[in-house]
């Protein structure tokens, strides 16, 4: 039997050779996915630029803030004489002073901290209101929970915010070949905003593969060698000459070792 230490030594050199090349081939896929941009979830965009058809553009460019206002979130703050009428699901009725409006909305969840205002320990009320298109994140609300005792007045008005925002900016760098990023556009979960071409990234991934696919041929041949470190009889009979012995080093696959 040949002793397998050094050909197991270079396999795990190989093994972990595999691996740092398989991490190079995703790193490489992971920047051509980037060269296209989708918007993370239906909304509408604002503060958004302007591009041009071929403009080089960095990585980290801003494309300005996604907002889904479909619906609106309010916090509303209530006395704790009422923590026991207040649930999740009930409906609610929101006044909008700024717009003279006042719409319906349901209550999301109930937050059971201690706020202290004007001497009064209030809980909180997370509301939800469908938007109909009219209503806008930053004006004033005050919300409204009817029950067969009367309503259920805040402790003061809160203000609207949107359901979801996020700033969003380019992940990678390259030349525009495709943009529909338009301020104030609506987009849905998805949709590509921009696309970009890169001399870069194409050659990255050739030469990740290369490299990962050269490093599984080499694991390929070292466990194979592993295989062949203990040696069998292939036929029944008699040793007559033993050519090796113990602490001899094999320099060559073909060596002779017995008769």
């Amino acid at each position: 039997m040949v002793d397998p230490s050094e050909f197991q030594e270079e396999l795990d050199e190989a093994y972990d050779a595999v691996e740092s090349a398989r991490q190079r081939v995703e790193e490489a896929q992971r920047a051509i996915e980037e060269l296209t941009f989708t918007a993370p979830f239906s909304g509408k965009l604002v503060d958004a630029p302007t591009f041009r058809q071929g403009q080089e553009v960095p990585a980290g460019t801003s494309l300005g803030k996604l907002v889904d206002d479909s619906t609106l979130k309010l916090s509303s703050y209530y006395s704790y004489a009422y923590e026991n009428d207040i649930r999740p699901g009930m409906a609610v009725r929101v006044s909008i002073p700024d717009s003279m409006a006042e719409v319906e909305g349901v209550v999301d969840s109930v937050d059971y901290i201690r706020k202290i205002q004007d001497g009064a320990v209030l809980f909180r009320a997370k509301i939800s209101i469908p938007n109909t298109g009219t209503l806008a994140a930053g004006a004033y609300a005050a919300a409204a929970i009817p029950t067969e005792a009367g309503d259920i007045m805040p402790a003061d008005s809160g203000k609207l915010e949107n359901a979801r925002e996020e700033e969003i900016s380019l992940k990678a760098g390259g030349k525009v070949a495709f943009s529909s990023v338009m301020d104030y556009g609506e987009y849905t979960q998805g949709q590509v905003l921009i696309t970009l071409t890169s001399t870069t990234t194409g050659p990255a991934l050739e030469n990740a593969q290369k490299s990962y696919d050269a490093a599984v041929k080499r694991v390929n041949e070292l466990e194979k060698d592993m295989q062949n470190t203990e040696i069998r009889s292939e036929i029944d009979g008699m040793i007559s000459s033993v050519v090796v012995k113990v602490g001899d080093k094999l320099t060559a696959s073909g060596t002779p070792v017995i008769t």
